[in-house]
């Protein structure tokens, strides 16, 4: 999991290579950042190195990983918070269901957070 980390890092490609050589076959990425679209709302912060638009962090991500699930959770109905990974996982699908996460490519303007559910494209044959 990479909750709300990656903007913070400088050299975010190679973040995502130690994921992706730590993962194993079966693992799941999952990754949430600030959306672009969203941020130009708030002040400067010095502590970002990069916030993506949702198109470039998808073409980002397909990098390293295939790209199983993106959505935008819209801005101030959720807060995310560390969970057992089935918990986390029950968690979105309940969710999704609630309306609380919206289509990105529909939605992009209207949310605040993009999450990325991907796995390793390296193990698929």
């Amino acid at each position: 999991m990479i909750l709300e980390v990656i903007k913070h890092v400088a050299r975010q490609n190679c973040l995502l290579q130690i994921v992706q050589r730590a993962m194993n076959k079966e693992g799941m990425l999952l990754l949430s950042t600030l959306n672009h679209y969203y941020a130009p709302f708030y002040v400067f912060n010095p502590y970002h190195f990069y916030e993506f638009f949702p198109g470039e962090l998808l073409n980002f991500i397909e990098k390293y990983f295939t790209v199983e699930h993106f959505y935008g959770q819209v801005a101030g109905r959720l807060v995310l918070v560390p969970l057992p990974w089935f918990l986390l996982m029950r968690a979105v699908e309940l969710l999704r269901n609630a309306h609380k996460f919206v289509d990105i490519n529909r939605r992009a303007e209207i949310c605040r957070t993009m999450i990325i559910a991907a796995k390793d494209n390296t193990h698929h044959a």
